[in-house]
């Protein structure tokens, strides 16, 4: 059920699958087996077809001294570059990449959108590099210095121009207190969070196959892509006993929570460093409207946990 308006129906008119309601998203049981369907037609596809030649590829130096990567499809070189620009933000917990979001970009672009794709630090098949004296740091969950470092730039290349940033799951805190800390200073014209994590301490407790897969994402898009950056930092013990955790919390615990670089506390388990990064209210700073995109039975980003954000 939606309420009758010109926005709405155009939304429910792009795209129909919003009136279903059960949505199954990648963590859910359901969507399992089609998640696994996923992954293994885009290796089949991969040995043909390598998806970084669809993008270009900008690297920036944060102010605070981290690099960051923003990339954009080759095939839109054709929209104007009057056109309204979108950011997205993929998840901030697996090293997610610009490849993920191809489809969804590609999909903008043909409605004339010109779409850029945010890669936090060591994100994207980058490097996860410093600058000076600066010590090595992701920028996971919900610390918006990268995101807001991409914005400036972004305003900056496209002058008057509106922008979008449209984010996934636990991008969404990101993108939420961004918002909030910049209030009616950013250049951001309106926001997307689709299947957003506001109280993230239930991904602390995965099912069996979702920890599996998302272990073996870690392991490998972070783990063993930085194994020397974060030996030189952890220490090769600590690497060791990240590659042996048979958990995706153990993990956490052992190399995110130790580099990261909002982190509230590295001694507390990975379901309160969770807890210390979920969004319960909006903010009095956000000043710009949010679109809210979610499952109304979904059993980890819950439906009535959003709705009571967006309603305080």
């Amino acid at each position: 059920m939606y309420a009758k308006s010109e926005f709405n129906e155009r939304l429910i008119g792009e795209c129909p699958v919003l009136t279903r309601k059960f949505w199954p998203c990648v963590w859910m049981p359901v969507a399992a087996a089609q998640h696994c369907g996923y992954h293994l037609l885009a290796l089949v596809r991969s040995s043909w077809e390598d998806p970084a030649k669809k993008w270009t590829r900008e690297k920036l130096l944060t102010k605070e001294g981290h690099g960051i990567t923003i990339d954009t499809l080759e095939d839109q070189k054709y929209i104007s570059d009057a056109s309204h620009v979108v950011l997205i933000v993929n998840s901030s917990m697996s090293g997610s990449h610009s490849y993920e979001s191809g489809t969804y970009a590609e999909q903008l672009g043909s409605k004339g959108f010109r779409v850029y794709s945010l890669n936090l630090r060591g994100a994207g098949n980058a490097r996860l590099k410093t600058a000076g004296d600066v010590p090595l740091a992701f920028n996971t969950l919900s610390g918006a210095g990268d995101l807001r470092e991409a914005i400036n730039w972004l305003a900056k290349r496209h002058t008057g121009r509106r922008i979008t940033v449209a984010s996934f799951g636990t991008a969404c805190a990101m993108v939420l207190n961004y918002l909030n800390s910049e209030g009616k200073r950013t250049p951001v014209d309106s926001a997307v969070c689709i299947s957003p994590a506001m109280q993230m301490e239930s991904l602390a407790s995965l099912s069996w196959l979702s920890n599996r897969m998302e272990l073996s994402r870690l392991k490998r898009e972070v783990l063993h892509r930085h194994a020397d950056e974060l030996e030189a930092t952890l220490g090769v013990a600590a690497v060791e006993a990240a590659d042996a955790a048979a958990t995706v919390s153990r993990f956490h615990e052992l190399i995110t929570m130790q580099a990261c670089g909002d982190e509230p506390d590295d001694s507390v388990q990975f379901c309160d460093y969770l807890r210390a990064h979920s969004i319960s209210a909006l903010g009095d700073g956000v000043a710009r409207p949010v679109l809210f995109v979610c499952s109304k039975d979904d059993p980890v980003h819950h439906f009535k946990q959003v709705r009571a954000c967006v309603l305080l």
